[in-house]
């Protein structure tokens, strides 16, 4: 979805509240897109109206409404009421993502490139459940196989995370190719882990490959931009990524940076916990690499 910053219906609107519609847009049924649509043409309304009135006016369910309010991360329909609303009518309302023109020259497409990719890591930990990562870095740390999937450039960033966890000496395994991943993930178990890689959420070989590891009684994370999709819906753990920016053929712009930084805290994480033996290993190992420098 486009949101139009200068409309000053929007500006009365939190950023993180912008934030939530943005990242579940695309996955609302038409009652809840038309909710929201209501709250983004008049959000005092909402804001200072029974669930009873806003519902007639939205032309929606009071239903639709909580379900809504679940679907964007508040706990109740009364946390989103309080969160919609700026609390400093001054306040300045930040850039979501600037969009890349034709006409633009090769310094300003850098310029928004970079500012994209620091607003999507910035979202990104605006948005990410702290309980679930700390289960995710939990899940990792616990494991007796870790496993990395993704296809295509979501493929790169799961090559990246196996890379960081092999150098630890952990039990973790990779493989772009599909029938060769489906082997690796047919001999998890419970307690193992599977970190499925999607941004989509969508991509069929990750979705089978998932469906493969939890019928083995593997934990599931998935690192997505779509928290509703078949991968984010499936997921015992789900490690959600904010990236909203688009070049000028629609395609999301820098949408790979935050996934690489959540594999990186990952592994930092768990760097952090390894003993004496495994830290002399790691050194071993780097003390290898030595040859090629």
């Amino acid at each position: 979805m486009t949101v139009d910053l200068s409309d000053p219906q929007i500006q009365k609107i939190t950023y993180q509240c912008l934030l939530r519609i943005q990242s579940v847009y695309d996955s609302l049924k038409s009652a809840e897109r038309r909710a929201v649509d209501f709250l983004m043409t008049d959000p005092e309304f909402l804001a200072k109206n029974s669930i009873v009135e806003v519902a007639v006016r939205a032309g929606c369910s009071e239903a639709t409404l909580v379900r809504l309010s679940y679907r964007m991360g508040f706990g109740s329909y009364s946390d989103l009421k309080a969160a919609v609303l700026k609390e400093d009518a001054t306040e300045n309302l930040e850039c979501l993502y600037e969009g890349i023109e034709e006409h633009d020259d090769a310094p300003t497409v850098m310029g928004k490139v970079m500012r994209s990719s620091i607003q999507a890591i910035e979202d990104t930990v605006s948005l990410i459940d702290p309980q679930a990562y700390q289960r995710a870095v939990d899940a990792i740390l616990a494991a007796g196989r870790l496993q990395f999937a993704g296809i295509g450039d979501a493929g790169v960033v799961a090559m990246s995370g196996y890379y960081k966890f092999f150098r630890l000496g952990m039990n973790v395994y990779f493989s772009q190719d599909y029938d060769v991943a489906l082997m690796m993930t047919s001999q998890l178990g419970k307690g193992d882990v599977l970190v499925a890689v999607s941004h989509s959420g969508k991509t069929k070989t990750t979705l089978n490959t998932l469906h493969c590891a939890k019928e083995r009684g593997a934990t599931v994370i998935a690192v997505t931009n779509s928290p509703y999709s078949p991968i984010g819906k499936q997921a015992d753990i789900l490690l959600s990524t904010a990236v909203f920016g688009e070049n000028m053929i629609g395609e999301s712009m820098a949408k790979r940076i935050p996934s690489f930084c959540l594999l990186e805290s990952l592994y930092i994480n768990a760097l952090a916990h390894i003993d004496g033996g495994q830290r002399q290993q790691l050194e071993q190992r780097d003390q290898a690499l030595l040859i090629n420098k």
